[in-house]
């Protein structure tokens, strides 16, 4: 009797949301949105136990299958799907199923691939002109079907034939036959003088040497030095960093604060020049503090890696009269800047000198040590003559003077 009216007393004003029921609020059948499917009524809230009286035609615990199973959802009032292709949806190259209680299933036939309301015909890549992008007779191209259900078509697969190396969409023999076949390099090849770099050239011919290339992109040079481009007996592969393709706020100021550049690797080219290789903080990587557009592309010996401008010694373009004169007149300007500034200093600090030696008497001593420079001979002849001064002035004076010596004395005054 006191739990029955204690339970009353603290449970009398529970309640739960519609569509919720029991002591814990559980969801309806088919869910707290649309309680048995929409198709009938749940017993919710706190009191209730949550069945579903379905409404006529429909059955189920959550009233979701039609009393009659010829018949087909959503309202149970039609047969089902007969898969012609007017009344079921399929694409004509789609098998139809009917699975009861539902719905006819669409399928795409072999050789094709969709959901089966369309189909799109699977198109071989390596059967068309291009080849599947692969690199022709150097590579092979290799297709697999998409499954029936997939929703998107398969890829070539591009591997390289034994002799070649590279990715499948280009494949290379060594770094000449690379650098020949790229054409953002057709300018640096041009400039590849094989007479005067029949050693360097051979070298990177030759499978059995790790060779190196950096190859400029840029056209604004008219020769190079190539053996300093040209790293033997080391494939000089570069790490993965992951450049800053969206500018931040350190962009801005790239004209006046150049981002830190941590060490990677120093490598000696074949004609003695250093090539060092840096990072920054935005994993751009730098040969010789020019940045590096692609790296680690493969060829059978060795790697080449294309930067932004040489890295080596260059000589510049020869440029228009225009710009010829415009530099020139720069130069001038500037060298006339900096004359001016100079006299504007020389006269300071003679200003200064001349100041300072008016009143330290810096001319008496100027001119003191003009007399005095060279040996101690002229310091001492100065003083004998002066010390000849004072004995003849004596000499002079002394005509007047009474002398103890006899000899000298008058004899008349003597006694």
């Amino acid at each position: 009797m006191w739990a029955t009216d204690l339970h009353f007393l603290l449970f009398q004003n529970a309640t739960c949301c519609a569509g919720y029921f029991g002591p814990s609020c559980q969801e309806c059948p088919g869910g707290a949105e649309v309680p048995c499917s929409g198709r009938g009524l749940c017993f919710d809230t706190y009191y209730g136990n949550g069945t579903c009286q379905c409404s006529p035609g429909f059955m189920g615990p959550d009233c979701s299958q039609c009393q009659d199973p010829s018949m087909a959802l959503p309202a149970c009032n039609t047969t089902h799907p007969t898969c012609e292709t007017e009344t079921s949806g399929c694409h004509e190259n789609a098998v139809c199923k009917v699975n009861l209680p539902h719905a006819a299933q669409c399928t795409c036939m072999a050789g094709y691939h969709g959901n089966g309301t369309w189909c799109t015909m699977n198109v071989d890549p390596c059967h068309r002109e291009d080849y599947g992008g692969c690199d022709g007779a150097r590579a092979s191209c290799q297709y697999t079907p998409p499954r029936v259900t997939d929703l998107q078509d398969s890829l070539p697969v591009c591997s390289c034939l034994i002799g070649y190396e590279g990715n499948g969409t280009l494949c290379t023999e060594n770094l000449l036959d690379l650098v020949s076949r790229l054409p953002q390099l057709n300018y640096f090849q041009t400039k590849l003088d094989l007479a005067e770099a029949a050693n360097t050239t051979d070298l990177m011919e030759s499978l059995g040497q790790n060779t190196t290339l950096f190859a400029p992109i840029s056209k604004n040079y008219a020769s190079l030095d190539f053996s300093n481009l040209v790293v033997t007996g080391d494939k000089l592969r570069l790490p993965d960093t992951n450049p800053s393709e969206t500018p931040t706020a350190g962009d801005a100021r790239e004209s006046i604060e150049s981002p830190q550049k941590l060490p990677i690797k120093i490598v000696t080219a074949l004609g003695g020049q250093q090539i060092n290789i840096t990072v920054d903080d935005n994993g751009q990587l730098y040969a010789n503090d020019v940045p590096i557009v692609v790296k680690n592309i493969a060829t059978m010996n060795g790697l080449l890696h294309i930067t932004e401008s040489p890295i080596s010694s260059f000589s510049v373009h020869e440029a228009k009269p225009s710009q010829i004169r415009g530099k020139s007149d720069s130069t001038i300007i500037a060298l006339c800047v900096i004359a001016v500034i100079l006299i504007i200093i020389i006269v300071i600090v003679v200003a200064v000198l001349f100041v300072r030696s008016k009143k330290n008497g810096g001319f008496k001593i100027f001119n003191r040590s003009r007399s005095t420079e060279g040996s101690d001979t002229s310091v001492s002849f100065a003083r004998l003559n002066a010390l000849e001064d004072d004995e003849n002035s004596s000499y002079k004076g002394s005509d007047s003077a009474k002398y103890d010596n006899p000899i000298f004395n008058d004899p008349d005054n003597t006694m």
